[in-house]
Parts: C-alpha cells; structure tokens; sequence
C-alpha cells in the first residue's frame, strides 16, 4: 500500500514537472519570437542606410536616418538633372517587419507626393512601388546599393 501511495506520487511529480518544462518552453518560445520580430526592423534598417541608384542610373540616393525615421536625399545626378542635387525625395519612411517599409515620396522633377512602399528584395536590391492617396499605381523602380 505504501508502494502504490509512493508511485501514485510519482506519477503525479511527473506530470507537474513536464507540464511546468512544456509551459516554460512555449513561454521561452514566444519571447524568442517576439525579440526576433521586434528587432527585424532594426536589422532591416541597417540594411537599407546608404546611397542607393536608381534603375537608369541617372540618380543617387543618400538613405539615412535620424531619430528611428528614415529619409533619402540626392546626392548626385547626371549633368542633366544637377538642378535637384540635395533634395529630399524620401521622408517618414516607416520601417515594418519582413522587410517592407513605408513612407513618403517627393518628386524631384514634379514636387508631387507619392505614398510608396519598399521591400528588401536582397541586400543590395530595394524595390520601390509609388502609388497616389488613392492607391493607384504609378511607378515601380528597383534602386541598387552603392555604398
């Protein structure tokens, strides 16, 4: 009888201890989780800081950051654009997980703005999609990292 009290106490030990190791691997689980995703965004923004080309290579653009926002500058243009040198064509870029941002696009040339979205296709390839307030498409472009 004091067997089967001891063994039934075994029993009951074990199924505590591997429901406490199931729980604290779900919950280590989830916090592993949760600072990957919370820091992809810090890792996609290292990535995308630098000068960037556009896709006829008639312009470059300086992405940097400033207080966790991003913008993009003209750094340099071909002899016919050298009017629009040091003009901030990106602004409030957002960044978001999976390598996706978000944020506001001047034109140089027309001085429209342009809601756009970018995506990290590999380390050295960003692809830009302008669109109006309306969602309406108006330019794809992919940029190339120089620097």
């Amino acid at each position: 009888m004091l067997f089967a009290l001891s063994m039934t106490n075994y029993k009951t030990m074990n199924g505590n201890v591997m429901m406490y190791l199931v729980v604290f691997l779900v919950v280590g689980g989830l916090a592993l989780l949760f600072f990957w995703i919370r820091n992809s965004a810090e890792e996609f923004g290292s990535k995308i800081t630098g000068i960037w080309e556009n896709a006829d290579n008639t312009i470059r653009i300086l992405i940097y950051e400033i207080d966790s926002v991003f913008q993009g500058e003209v750094v340099w243009t071909n002899a016919q654009n050298q009017r629009i040198l040091g003009t901030r064509i990106l602004h409030s870029v957002e960044l978001m997980r999976f390598r996706l941002g978000k944020g506001i696009y001047n034109c140089p040339f027309t001085h429209q703005q342009y809601q756009f979205q970018l995506k990290l296709i590999k380390s050295e390839l960003l692809s830009l999609h302008l669109h109006t307030q309306e969602g309406i498409s108006v330019l794809k472009e992919q940029w190339r990292l120089i620097k």
